[in-house]
């Protein structure tokens, strides 16, 4: 892994600083010559990422701190703030912070660990600062792109690469994309604009919101759905497909057939595989 970008903030420019509160704004440009994705992973605060066509990368973002100490405010504007990486081939940007330790697992995924580890008595002390990044990022949309962020809302436009969304606490809103996506989110909304629809895969889970999709003219596609309290709605023509075996097991008395549950229905011929998953939600898929 090579780090390629540190940012310190250790600037006066663009900033505002009372007793318990600092703000900064920073921006610049990142180049991404021989590489094939971006991977933003931030904490608390708005990530917006629109596809450009530019062959660099531009980024904007504003640090927000906040702590009752004078003292902690002091020490998090120095060891708190947007880092990056490379690695095997990735451009990786995410939160420098002593309360979220990134890592990035054997398949590629980053991920925030805590330092706090009750199980292994770990007694790190608490650092008592409140932190949000709100990330303004412009990509070439041909790019793969892995967004996240654990608060505030996440937003994407106009990636024709294959996108990867997460949030945690609040909605996913994507517009204009064209490839395979993988979208989830917990307490929030998943909202879907496809300006061309893809080939393969189409996945969205979210456990207390609705799933809103809207699919360009043409659609053909095999839509699998699952939600305990929701319906299904579409302005698409659609028939009903038989509920597939999930699982085959043999036993001594005989086989043992066990049925695949929620609701599978084919638009057009099929083909593109949709998976829509929600608990408490309705799922839409609906024309442009």
């Amino acid at each position: 892994m090579k780090y390629i970008i540190t940012l310190l903030f250790a600037y006066l420019m663009l900033s505002n600083l009372t007793a318990q509160n600092y703000s900064a704004d920073k921006d610049f440009i990142f180049s991404l010559s021989g590489l094939t994705a971006v991977h933003v992973h931030n904490h608390t605060g708005q990530v917006t990422i629109n596809g450009t066509n530019a062959q660099e990368g531009k980024i904007t973002l504003t640090r927000n701190l906040k702590s009752a100490s004078n003292a902690a405010l002091a020490k998090a504007k120095e060891i708190i703030y947007l880092d990056s990486m490379q690695h095997e081939g990735k451009l990786y940007f995410f939160i420098h912070s002593p309360t979220h330790i990134f890592k990035i697992d054997e398949n590629g995924r980053g991920y925030y660990q805590s330092p706090w580890n009750n199980w292994s008595g770990n007694k790190q002390e608490r650092f008592d600062v409140e932190a949000e990044f709100n990330i303004t990022l412009e990509i070439p949309k041909a790019m793969d792109l892995y967004a996240s962020t654990h608060e505030k809302d996440l937003y994407i436009s106009n990636i024709s690469g294959e996108v990867f969304a997460k949030n945690h606490h609040d909605q996913v809103v994507l517009t204009g994309l064209r490839n395979n996506l993988n979208a989830h989110a917990h307490h929030g909304d998943i909202k879907v604009e496809f300006a061309a629809n893809p080939e393969r895969s189409i996945a969205c889970r979210t456990h207390h919101g609705d799933i809103k999709v809207s699919m360009a003219p043409g659609l053909s596609a095999d839509i699998k759905m699952k939600s305990h309290h929701g319906s299904f709605f579409t302005d698409f023509d659609y028939q009903i497909v038989a509920t597939q075996v999930s699982r085959k097991e043999e036993n001594k008395t005989g086989t043992k057939y066990t049925i695949g549950d929620g609701t599978n229905v084919r638009i057009g011929q099929g083909g593109l595989q949709m998976d829509f998953r929600t608990h408490h939600g309705d799922v839409y898929v609906t024309k442009n």
